[in-house]
């Protein structure tokens, strides 16, 4: 795996062969990955001067792990997916304590194009991400799962927008938040699906589980459809933990807040079931550390 590190407005990788594809624009840094047909990326990034845009070129296969750690300023974060493309993306973003901050990220997709999206997101504050999605042609595919941990006092606000801008193309989403005692969790997902465009498809799917009588969840999951030809679907759920399956836990020989650290943990580690076992260990480090 290639690295490539962003501080103090400058980078380092770890190929000296990258250097030649990172470029600083007045928008912010730009990675154009090289065109080959496999290639295995991580990016720390530290956001405090810059965006990130980050290309990946037609019939590249890319796996990519982007990592923002103790974030402390609002920034942009695009990824452009040319034609027939196929990224596999890992994000990784914890923000500085009681910090208050809007992240936009963007994903473009081109024909064929498929975005394949994990993320666990870990507010230390106020956290606002807006994620749009453009399907910009034909049979472009974005699959987004994901998990956020609200500690007590944090405010974390998702607003994930799936825009279907060409004939069939495809979305998918699934998001977690376990929301401490004092937490508070919003989700404003939507599907936009205009007029011109059939054999589309959407989903977006939220659930919450709530550690605390105070915790607060809200959840509006949204869609603005045009076209009759189309198959979309959205639902939303929240809940505490289920107290028969503590108590199953209890008689097993589980003290209590083990048994709910259990349940807490099976739920919010959910949406990555499917990762393969090294990228999920970075994950579990990156959640755990």
């Amino acid at each position: 795996m290639i690295t490539c590190t962003f501080k103090d407005n400058s980078y380092t990788t770890s190929d000296p062969l990258l250097n030649s594809c990172i470029s600083q624009k007045e928008n912010g840094f730009h990675i154009e990955i090289p065109s080959q047909d496999k290639i295995s990326l991580l990016i720390d990034f530290d956001s405090s001067e810059s965006d990130l845009h980050i290309h990946i070129p037609s019939h590249c296969n890319a796996s990519l792990t982007l990592k923002e750690s103790n974030v402390t300023q609002d920034h942009n974060i695009t990824f452009y997916g040319k034609a027939h493309s196929h990224i596999n993306c890992l994000w990784l973003l914890r923000t500085a304590p009681e910090s208050s901050i809007t992240l936009n990220r963007n994903i473009e997709l081109y024909e064929s194009a498929f975005f394949e999206d994990f993320f666990l997101i870990d507010p230390q504050g106020k956290l606002e991400v807006k994620s749009n999605v453009h399907l910009l042609e034909p049979k472009a595919s974005c699959t987004s799962l994901g998990s956020a941990f609200v500690p007590s006092l944090c405010q974390f606000i998702f607003e994930p927008i799936q825009y279907h801008e060409a004939q069939k193309t495809s979305s998918y989403l699934s998001f977690h938040s376990v929301i401490e005692d004092l937490g508070r969790s919003q989700f404003q997902g939507l599907i936009h699906i205009d007029k011109a465009y059939n054999d589309c498809s959407g989903e977006q799917q939220n659930k919450n589980l709530l550690m605390g009588k105070r915790a607060r969840a809200l959840s509006s999951p949204r869609l603005d459809i045009v076209p009759s030809q189309v198959m979309c679907r959205h639902g939303s759920a929240t809940s505490s933990l289920d107290p028969l399956k503590v108590y199953y836990l209890e008689s097993r020989g589980f003290p209590t807040p083990k048994a709910k650290d259990i349940l807490k943990d099976a739920f919010f580690w959910e949406p990555f079931s499917g990762l393969p076992e090294d990228i999920l260990d970075q994950a579990h480090s990156f959640y755990t550390s």
